[in-house]
This record gives structure tokens, C-alpha cells and sequence, in this order.
């Protein structure tokens, strides 16, 4: 398992890095960050499978941040480590998928458990992973491969538009299939021409700039209705990627 540990403090960090270390835990590699910047910096070239992130850090909030994760990898397991006890963080915790909420300072007996779950979740994802595989290489004997990625396009695109506005994650998607998600990756870029995360974008953000055009409809409500929840990015993507001036 690869873990990124997330927080401005540098004290902090060293302190869970060691409350971590003492787990016992076989860890294949422990990177840290101080925020949003560096933390996708190293996303981009680690294949990360846990993420423990704090929530006020400069550049950038922990929600911000996580908020990207979802978009952009979103099978990575998400912890936020926070001093905030109140309802809306956890609220958000809950809108973003995140695996778990624990209050500052953590220790060990508390993050332990929660390793041991996410351990578990890996184990699955990998079984089921497997399973799929071996489904994958039994169909492409049985019915040939052009035939599978054409059918497996045409159907996960049809289930891209009917879902648009909810949370589509790719390890979601591939098991509609009993596919892995490199497979159905492959299938629906060899059928379409464009990643399902890019499909899955140009689509919300049509829909947002047929919403926005009718101006009846609050910007704050558009995001949240193409699936969008964080307004903030919601409107720099939206910005960078239309003429549509909000």
C-alpha cells in the first residue's frame, strides 16, 4: 500500500509519518505534502492508494484537494484529518466519498483500524480485479475483442448520460461491466476517440452551459446539478474549458 500524507504542518506530518512507521504496517512507500500543489504533483506520478489529508492549508483547502482526487483518481481511499468538529466538513467528508473523518491529534490506535479497513478494501478491489480479468480473457476467446469494446462502449456511454449529474467513479463503472477499468478505458477510447473522464467532463459542462444560458438557474445550482458539488472548481474548469463568460 502507498500512502500521501497531506498538511502545511511539518510537525504534523513527521508525527503521523511516525505514528504510521510504529503500525508495523508493510508499507511500499510513505510520501508526504504541504499542500494542494505538491500533493497533485505527486499524484500524477505515484500510484497512491490511501490519501490522509488536513483540511486548512494554504494554496488551496484539503477539500479543494480532495475534490480533485475524486475527479481525477477516484479509487484512491480518502482520510481527512482535521481540529473541526462540526457538520459541515463532515457533511462534505460524506459528498466526496471519503473513507473516514478523524480528529486531530490522531493516534495511532485510531489510525490503525482505520488502515486495517482500507487494507481490507484493497484485498477486494484486487480479487474482484482478478475475477474480471479472468471474465475478460474468457469473452475475448468466446466473441473477439472488437466485438466486446464496441458493446462495452455503446453501453457504459448510455449509462454516462442517463448519471451524468451523480458521482460516476471508473472502478463503479468497470463493475457494471465485470470489467477492470484499464479494459474499459481501452474500449471506450478505441470506440469514442476520448477518455471516459473526458467524455464524462465535455458532457456536465454542455450541460452547464445550456443551464447557464437560460439564466434562470443560480451558478452555485448548476454546479451542484451536472455533478459539481465544489463550486470553486466547478467554475475554474468551467472557465478554462468554454467562451461562456459567468
Amino acid at each position: 500500500m502507498k500512502l500521501l500524507l497531506v498538511d502545511d504542518d511539518s510537525l504534523a506530518l513527521e508525527g503521523l509519518t511516525t505514528d504510521l512507521r510504529l503500525l508495523g504496517h508493510p508499507f511500499d512507500a510513505i510520501y508526504t505534502a504541504n499542500g494542494k500543489a505538491s500533493a497533485v504533483e505527486i499524484l500524477k506520478r505515484e500510484d497512491v492508494d490511501m490519501i490522509f489529508c488536513d483540511l486548512e492549508m494554504p494554496g488551496g483547502n484539503g477539500l479543494e484537494l480532495l475534490a480533485w482526487v475524486r475527479e481525477h483518481r477516484p479509487d484512491i481511499i480518502l482520510v481527512i484529518l482535521s481540529c473541526h468538529d462540526e457538520f459541515y466538513y463532515a457533511q462534505r467528508a460524506v459528498q466526496l466519498s471519503c473513507f473516514d473523518y478523524i480528529l486531530k491529534p490522531a493516534t495511532p490506535d485510531v489510525i490503525g483500524p482505520v488502515v486495517l479497513r482500507a487494507e481490507e478494501l484493497l484485498d477486494g478491489r484486487r480479487r474482484d480485479q482478478r475475477i474480471r480479468k479472468i471474465g475478460e480473457a474468457y469473452v475475448d476467446r468466446v466473441a473477439g475483442d472488437t466485438e466486446k469494446a464496441v458493446d462495452a462502449a455503446d453501453r457504459i456511454r448510455e449509462y454516462i448520460v442517463e448519471h451524468a449529474a451523480e458521482e460516476l467513479s471508473m472502478e463503479d463503472l468497470a463493475k457494471r461491466m465485470y470489467l477492470t477499468p484499464d479494459y474499459l478505458t481501452r474500449c471506450f477510447k478505441k470506440k469514442y476517440g476520448v477518455t471516459i473522464s473526458e467524455f464524462l467532463m465535455d458532457l456536465r459542462l454542455s450541460l452547464a452551459a445550456e443551464l447557464l444560458e437560460r439564466g434562470v438557474t443560480p451558478v452555485t445550482a448548476v454546479a451542484e446539478r451536472v455533478g459539481y458539488p465544489n463550486y470553486s472548481y466547478f467554475t475554474k474548469i468551467f472557465k478554462k474549458s468554454t467562451e461562456f463568460r459567468l
